[in-house]
């Protein structure tokens, strides 16, 4: 029991110095600074780009020539932008003039709509940095009493290309308060008894839950931080410690009540701070906390013992159907894309890949009743891990293209925190995800 506590204890340790060191770690130069990791090729003069890509001193005075200069990169972002907002056309027909497959159009249609958001959110980041150095003009010119007649030509152009680009924004709905997922899969849960001796019990349930997520507060101020809001809702396996009620159990059962996945309801809101990932331009590692609520779907639930079957409860603590929860996390997150896009898209509710440890405190095993002797069974150590959108490629015949469904795993282990007692088991559950549709690949499209 000891030598447990200190793998967990050390595997812990190990997740939290990663996560510190992604964040905090060496990184290159221009890595060091997030306005220097700005793609801004393409978008913006040359002589706008030192704009972007500094920050302006405390104490910047505005001269002529930058002025000029400002006013001519906001003349040119809202050309730019005049230009773009004419729909792209993808055409109908291949470089030969045959028609052109509706599945090759609609992708090309996506791949061009998926370009024009990314260099619209780009170029929303260009202006705010652009804004950074008109704002800094306008403060040190009142404090100076002075005025360049410059300076008011200068906030005009910045609110039109704002005002223009704000609209398309608006357009594609890049600028939504809330975004959400649906998470849907198949999960098998392993729970332990509280007699490590003897095995596990495994179950098998449909997951179904909505995560939904605010924008990112902050995103748009070149700090590394950013603070969110988000939660989530739906029917989501629990973790539960039941005790057998059929006089026909063997012995062993009554005396070592089992911890299995039942079948639950989950509410919770919580709230995270984000660190952008040092030298990473699609990671962040995240600091949350969250409240919710755990409704179990059913109150008792049936144990395979081999030739019969045990009716089990939940064990008699005090507990009812549906209790409180709450939980603090460190959660490191890795997407496809920068986390501008990833922000202004609202695609934050769904990581490639996301690793988390959390301290949970559960009222559904508070220490009354029949665990009043248990050690601390309330308080749960959960490990988190998931990756998803795997591209699983179906090989066929020779110059037959191939076939691809994205595909999602992960794994969730809850292990009790203190471990040197009696106390409520652990429990592994695998999430298996999949994204094929049936139809097509029935008629073996």
């Amino acid at each position: 029991m000891v030598q447990n506590n200190r793998h967990q204890t050390l595997s812990s340790t190990v997740i939290v110095a990663s996560l510190v060191y992604m964040c905090f770690g060496p990184a290159s130069a221009a890595g060091q600074d997030l306005l220097a990791r700005r793609n801004t090729a393409g978008l913006l003069p040359t002589d706008c780009r030192r704009f972007v890509e500094t920050n302006p001193p405390k104490d910047a005075s505005p001269t002529s020539d930058a002025l000029k200069t400002l006013l001519a990169c906001y003349k040119t972002a809202k050309r730019e932008l005049s230009a773009r907002a004419v729909p792209t056309i993808v055409s109908a027909t291949t470089a030969d003039g045959a028609p052109a497959k509706v599945a090759d159009t609609l992708v090309a249609a996506n791949a061009a709509n998926t370009a024009t958001n990314q260099w619209l959110l780009r170029q929303h980041i260009n202006l705010k940095a652009l804004d950074r150095w008109v704002g800094r003009y306008a403060d040190t010119s009142r404090r100076a009493n002075e005025w360049p007649p410059e300076l008011s030509e200068l906030l005009t152009s910045s609110e039109e290309s704002h005002t223009t680009l704000e609209a398309m924004l608006a357009q594609r709905g890049l600028r939504e308060l809330f975004s959400a997922t649906l998470v849907t899969g198949a999960v098998v849960g392993n729970g332990r008894p509280v007699d490590e001796g003897s095995g596990g019990e495994q179950t098998a349930a449909a997951l179904a839950h909505v995560v939904w997520e605010s924008k990112h507060f902050g995103d748009d101020r070149f700090e590394r931080f950013d603070f969110a809001l988000g939660g989530r809702f739906g029917f989501v396996p629990a973790l539960s410690l039941v005790e057998p009620v059929d006089d026909s159990a063997p012995a062993e059962s009554e005396e070592s009540p089992q911890a299995v996945y039942q079948e639950a309801f989950l509410w919770d809101l919580g709230a995270r701070a984000n660190l952008r990932a040092n030298g990473q331009k699609s990671a962040e590692v995240s600091l949350g906390v969250r409240i919710g609520q755990t409704i179990l779907g059913t109150q008792s639930v049936l144990l395979d013992r081999g030739q019969s079957s045990v009716l089990s409860v939940p064990i008699a603590n005090g507990a009812t159907k549906a209790e409180l929860f709450w939980e603090a996390a460190l959660a490191y997150n890795l997407f496809n894309n920068p986390m501008e896009v990833v922000h202004g898209e609202g695609s934050t509710v769904a990581p490639a890949f996301s690793a988390s440890i959390a301290w949970r405190h559960d009222s559904r095993f508070r220490g009354e009743g029949a665990l009043a002797s248990f050690d601390a069974p309330d308080e749960r150590l959960v490990f988190r891990f998931m990756i998803d959108a795997l591209k699983v490629i179906d090989r066929r015949e020779v110059a037959e293209k191939p076939r691809t469904f994205t595909f999602g795993f992960g794994v969730e282990h809850e292990a009790p925190l203190r471990r040197g007692g009696t106390t409520v088991p652990s429990g592994t559950k695998l999430i298996f995800r999949g994204d094929i549709d049936l139809l097509r690949a029935l008629r073996g499209q």
